[in-house]
């Protein structure tokens, strides 16, 4: 069969570079910039400048370029690399002459707080203004366990400039340990007379980062209590001080194309049901006509600078007809729909959608309506792929419009007739796009039947990208190659009104192929898959799980570490779902389709990550026949 759009240019855009190890630090009533080498660790000078936070050799006065301490008596001192070889020291140093005015020095202290992460920074290359990289935590596709803002320590000891160790110590989570007298207060640290300065080195193991946004630094800060004389001869009274240090981090990059994830839950209405973290779980269906936001990035192991999630959307026990809309937060509602739904049951859908203001998504509902979101994929920073403001392409309804006023109201498509829709040059989708994702909704079709997307310059192949029941309103969202024309074509097993949305563009680039869809699996006798394997063994029984090789069969490449597939569901003997998943791992908690035990046949599609022998695993819950079909598929994904 033959592959359309066969990549020229050479991007290798989802490789990662490894960074190098620096050194941050900042002096009193002072901020540095971000230092782009390892330079010794010695104060700043007393300029009272700002981080070079945009890299441009000027001195900055954003907020986020804070200066490094709010008086002389604390500094804060980075020793080490985050993400680089070795450990990183955190020094909190104290300066404090008025213990050498005062006779009794048992009344001489200080103390030490937790050094904590105060904020995320990264520098965008194209960028005019730093940019908040939300988290510590954001900054790792699954964060290990036990991180956080506040670092918790094993041990540290406090030393003079001069490297001499004196009789304080902070140990453990800085309980204190007395060294001369005191009254036993457990929330500082005493010291009898000696160096005017003190430091508390606390030494740290981090994981390497492997989802940075860009050039990244963390801000940490230090602090404490340092006693005030209120007389000649004591020191009773404390305040507090703080200072802070820039703190470069190394590590990889998060991907800037098409990353599968192993699919999690990140949203469930459902009062006893889980999700990833605990988040966004168990507030019950949402109301009639309301929207509801939460956050993506950070979680099910989507980085800060993910520009949009692949998400199987699942609509259960709808109170009535309705949809779904899934859009950027920040960003105005489209009017399109991400998933059509009938009252009762569970029916699903898969979109692409872009990630907004806070990492964000939003979901609006025409009407009530529980709602499960599991995450299977994330699109980094590209060119090469872009998500798009949804923009509707097709309405066959006498009613219909069109984001351009083409392709609307035109009536509906008959049985067998082909439709050529111009893709390019329409609803923002670029020139040079070879192939689009896109959500396909029949409208009252007048019998049980599928339709097909595929590109215009190749013959319609035998395989289904929505299948739908008669009079019902029925969507499922694909990946279509495009032809050089850039436009797609319909075809349709029976007469119906059919509606298309755009959803995201993908350009030409040597690790994604789209090509004609082809069957891989079909599971009833006397069908065919495109090659003959994994064809006529029957129906799936509940729980059975079957590997399926995907990679080098039909056009997808031998070295796919991804792929865009529909799966189908027919005639299954319960309510029940699907989950398609590597081989290599254990199956996620996730539907990769849901049907129920009245449908005929019901699709949804799904990005999924391929084993390491380039075959993937497909799990049913009730018996039912499934057939599988691919139509693109991603050979650089890590």
């Amino acid at each position: 069969m033959q592959q359309l759009h066969r990549p020229t240019r050479r991007h290798n855009l989802f490789r990662c570079s490894m960074l190098i190890v620096i050194i941050g630090l900042l002096a009193a009533a002072v901020t540095v910039a971000p230092p782009t080498e390892a330079p010794a660790a010695v104060a700043a000078p007393n300029t009272g400048s700002f981080p070079d936070c945009l890299g441009d050799d000027d001195d900055d006065t954003d907020p986020q370029c804070l200066p490094n301490s709010d008086t002389t008596d604390v500094q804060a001192i980075v020793l080490g690399s985050f993400g680089g070889p070795g450990t990183i020291t955190i020094r909190t140093s104290f300066l404090y002459p008025a213990c050498d005015l005062f006779t009794a020095t048992t009344n001489c202290y200080f103390s030490v707080d937790r050094p904590t992460i105060s904020g995320c920074t990264y520098i965008d290359g194209d960028a005019t203004d730093p940019q908040d990289c939300g988290s510590y935590e954001d900054l790792y596709k699954d964060p290990p366990e036990n991180v956080g803002d506040e670092f918790t320590y094993e041990s540290g000891t406090a030393t003079s400039f001069s490297g001499v160790v004196t009789q304080l110590r902070c140990s453990g989570q800085y309980d204190t340990l007395y060294v001369f007298g005191g009254d036993q207060r457990t929330d500082f640290v005493w010291r009898e007379r000696g160096p005017k300065t003190a430091n508390c080195d606390i030494t740290i193991d981090l994981p390497t980062p492997d989802a940075l946004p860009g050039e990244t630094f963390l801000q940490v800060r230090v602090g404490g209590r340092v006693c005030e004389a209120d007389s000649g001869i004591n020191c009773s009274k404390s305040r507090s001080v703080k200072a802070y240090a820039w703190l470069r981090v190394f590590g990889s990059e998060a991907t800037d194309k098409v990353e599968p994830v192993d699919p999690a839950r990140v949203f469930d209405t459902r009062p006893d049901e889980e999700t990833v973290d605990g988040d966004g779980k168990g507030n019950g269906p949402l109301p009639a006509g309301s929207t509801t936001c939460f956050k993506v990035t950070g979680r099910a192991g989507v980085p800060a600078n993910a520009s949009a999630v692949i998400v199987n959307a699942t609509a259960i026990q709808a109170a009535s007809v309705g949809f779904i809309t899934l859009f950027a937060k920040g960003s105005n509602r489209p009017q399109t729909s991400s998933l059509n739904f009938a009252p009762g049951g569970a029916v699903g859908n898969t979109a692409i959608v872009q990630v907004g203001t806070g990492g964000e998504i939003c979901v609006y509902n025409s009407t009530s309506v529980g709602l499960v979101l599991d995450v299977t994929s994330y699109v980094g920073d590209t060119e090469a792929v872009r998500p798009l403001e949804p923009s509707r392409l097709v309405d066959s309804r006498e009613s219909g419009e069109t984001a351009d006023g083409v392709d609307e109201a035109e009536g509906r498509l008959e049985a067998g007739e082909e439709l050529e829709v111009q893709v390019t040059g329409r609803g923002g989708v670029p020139t040079d796009t070879v192939a689009v994702a896109v959500n396909a909704t029949v409208v009252s079709p007048d019998d049980v039947g599928f339709i097909t997307l595929y590109p215009c310059d190749g013959a319609a192949p035998v395989t289904s990208s929505l299948n739908y029941n008669a009079g019902q309103t029925t969507g499922n969202s694909g990946i279509v190659g495009l032809s050089d024309e850039g436009t797609l074509c319909v075809i349709s097993d029976e007469d119906t009104d059919i509606v298309l949305d755009v959803t995201t563009s993908f350009s030409e680039d040597e690790d994604f192929d789209a090509f004609l869809p082809a069957r891989l699996l079909d599971t009833r006798a006397g069908l065919q898959t495109v090659d003959g394997e994994s064809a006529g063994d029957g129906k799936f029984e509940a729980g059975d799980v079957r590997k399926v090789q995907v990679a080098g069969r039909s056009d997808v490449p031998s070295d796919a570490k991804a792929a865009a597939v529909n799966v189908t569901a027919v005639r299954p003997e319960g309510n029940g779902f699907v989950t398609l998943f590597s081989c290599d791992e254990a199956r996620p908690l996730a539907s990769s389709l849901n049907f129920g035990a009245r449908d005929f046949a019901v699709g949804n599609s799904a990005v999924v990550t391929l084993s390491d022998d380039g075959s993937l695993c497909v799990y049913a819950h009730e018996a039912t026949h499934i057939t599988m079909d691919v139509n693109a598929a991603f050979s650089g994904a890590e």
